[in-house]
């Protein structure tokens, strides 16, 4: 009965034990933040005029182009509408992508709004980045949700999001590297290493801006790694070796990118 009293004594209060707010909780207002952030952009598609934005008639009329191409457009700049684009100013990626995403608009909407309607898709998933990149960086609840309502609140974030833009492509591929970076710095994951070249390799082929953030990227990661360095490299060839489909997938795709950006 001595130790069953002292147990009683040293164990703590349940008050103390419990969470707030708890993982449940915090699950619902992280999918509240994401429900409020996705309805304001559908507001602000339909409500923001064409001439507000700026630039975006002329992306507008580079989707319009490259959605009469199953790929890439024919001819050379200079040859009728081809002058809208050129591969070397104006990396093909997110007019490609929003091009083939205008063959879904069977709903009757202008292609305009449609198009618009991508930069949403695009935008929730850099929330979704954001959101597993700062639940790698800290375990506190309440700085996870500070985050996510300062990212879902920012202004040119939320307008950018909800035009026709490759920047919403960009913050995109860029979240992503952040976070597959993250990963591998803290886990060493041969899939997030590749991962990581994937989505730089994807962002250089959507905004040519994004080529000093993948250089930033590459020197912190050979600063980071440098005494581990052949042996992150043997990992990572091992990994691609290994049984299974998306090791070799992946492998395919980084070859294909590093082609397509040397075009």
């Amino acid at each position: 009965s001595e130790t069953c009293c002292m147990s009683e004594v040293n164990s703590p209060p349940a008050a103390e034990n419990a969470r707030f707010p708890s993982p449940r909780i915090v699950t619902i207002l992280a999918w509240a933040t994401g429900a409020y952030f996705l309805l304001r952009l559908l507001y602000f598609v339909v409500a923001i005029h064409h001439s507000v934005p700026p630039d975006e008639i002329t992306h507008m009329h580079r989707v319009d182009f490259f959605s009469q191409f199953f790929f890439l457009p024919h001819g050379m700049p200079g040859d009728g509408n081809s002058h809208l684009w050129t591969m070397r100013y104006h990396p093909p990626l997110y007019y490609l992508l929003a091009g083939k995403f205008l063959w879904l608009n069977v709903f009757g909407m202008t292609d305009l709004l449609f198009a618009r309607l991508l930069s949403v898709v695009l935008s929730c998933g850099t929330i979704a980045f954001g959101w597993r990149f700062i639940r790698e960086m800290s375990k506190d609840a309440w700085v996870q949700l500070l985050f996510l309502v300062m990212l879902t609140n920012t202004m040119m974030f939320s307008v950018l999001s909800a035009v026709v833009n490759y920047d919403a492509l960009v913050n995109l591929l860029a979240a992503a590297s952040i976070y597959y970076f993250t990963c591998y710095v803290k886990r060493q994951e041969p899939r997030a290493l590749v991962l990581l070249l994937v989505t730089m390799l994807l962002a250089t082929l959507t905004k040519t801006s994004t080529l000093p953030f993948c250089f930033a990227v590459t020197v912190a990661l050979l600063i980071h790694e440098r005494r581990r360095l052949v042996p992150g490299v043997i990992a990572v060839l091992r990994w691609t070796r290994s049984p299974g489909i998306q090791p070799k997938a992946l492998s395919v795709v980084v070859l294909l990118l590093l082609g397509w950006n040397t075009v």
